[in-house]
């Protein structure tokens, strides 16, 4: 059976380190969501952060212009990752 995706998703292939897919699979387990879910909620909005901010920064930016995209790059992944709890639900009970 053909299943057919939502639309508005892309499947993409990564290569991960193998401590990272140990760890995104034992989060998958013990929360009962699927790792491609934890890969979307954490990195979805980030990287759409990340390229809009780098628009903002010019080609060839100075230390300080570089210090303040850092900041406010580590702020919004910090808020993220805060913001992924809910698709990992109530699974945080004992396996």
């Amino acid at each position: 059976m053909l299943r057919v995706m939502n639309a508005s998703l892309r499947r993409a292939t990564f290569v991960l380190q193998s401590e990272t897919v140990e760890a995104l699979s034992y989060v998958s387990v013990r929360t009962g969501t699927s790792m491609s879910a934890i890969v979307r909620e954490v990195l979805g909005q980030p990287i759409v952060m990340l390229a809009g901010a780098l628009k903002g920064v010019p080609p060839d930016p100075d230390a300080s212009q570089l210090d303040l995209f850092r900041a406010q790059m580590v702020g919004h992944c910090n808020d993220a990752l805060l913001d992924a709890r809910p698709v990992l639900g109530s699974g945080l009970g004992a396996v």
